[in-house]
């Protein structure tokens, strides 16, 4: 070790690749750490950071309410879930586990990349088709903005302008296509969601605005919303109308039924 230091220290071109050499063969080990959450050893996440292990070691338990809704659809040829901001997969994959047909949404590419990979560990590449654009009301092109570089980072936002999102700083962003949920179907052929899931940080309602022609054969929504804010009393009466009625409300969810 001694001499190989000395090596190095009299060559700084060699050193610094050396130490490049270094650091690209840990970022590979990283992307291969797989974890298995504490209730679900059957299940596995690849976690290449910290925090996105502290997520993944919980599982479908980090919003209990929403494993709980995702068991209660039906394991049938006419279930399809579409998850909305699936972000690195965690609930796509359980679900698709359980025996329930996905469409899984995520825009950002450092998510997508682990999504894909957390699919295929599973064995559900079969179950889940994944759409690597983002979803909002209309489909246009438009920048996609990211909070963040950091692999499970959320906070991004699509098209309009900053306050679109929950954060207004971005770390990068990029000109993408977008769609309606509406399109998406017609365009590509996609089974309907029977059940809803948008989880998209800010632009939820335009969202669900978006996916109005579908929506009348939607049994149930789980949306993210800030309640007391007065989108999120528009929305409500916009999915009452349609006959999704609130059924209950968590800090972060609306779950919604149809009456």
């Amino acid at each position: 070790m001694i001499k190989r230091l000395c090596f190095y220290a009299f060559r700084p071109r060699l050193c610094l690749s050396y130490i490049g050499r270094r650091l690209e063969r840990r970022k590979l080990r990283a992307l291969n750490k797989v974890v298995s959450p504490t209730n679900y050893p059957s299940l596995q996440f690849v976690s290449p950071t910290r925090s996105i292990r502290s997520v993944m070691l919980e599982g479908p338990d980090r919003e209990p309410e929403t494993r709980e809704w995702i068991e209660s659809i039906p394991r049938d040829q006419k279930s399809t879930l579409w998850d909305v901001g699936a972000n690195v997969g965690s609930f796509s994959v359980y679900a698709a586990v359980l025996g329930i047909r996905v469409v899984a949404i995520e825009p950002m590419p450092h998510n997508l990349m682990l999504l894909t990979r957390n699919i295929m560990l599973n064995n559900v590449h079969g179950l889940v088709v994944v759409v690597p654009f983002a979803v909002s009301r209309r489909s246009e092109i438009a920048r996609f903005r990211m909070s963040s570089l950091d692999f499970g980072a959320a906070g991004h936002g699509f098209g309009g302008d900053d306050s679109s999102a929950v954060r207004t700083e971005f770390q990068a962003s990029f000109q993408s296509v977008g769609m309606s949920i509406d399109a998406a179907v017609s365009t590509f052929g996609l089974f309907p969601p029977t059940h809803l899931k948008v989880d998209v940080d800010g632009i939820d309602d335009e969202v669900i605005y978006g996916s109005s022609r579908i929506l009348s054969d939607v049994r149930s929504v789980c949306c993210e919303m800030k309640f007391e804010d007065r989108r999120t009393e528009r929305l409500i009466q916009f999915l009452d109308d349609l006959g999704l009625k609130l059924a209950h409300r968590t800090r972060r969810n609306g779950f919604f039924d149809r009456s």
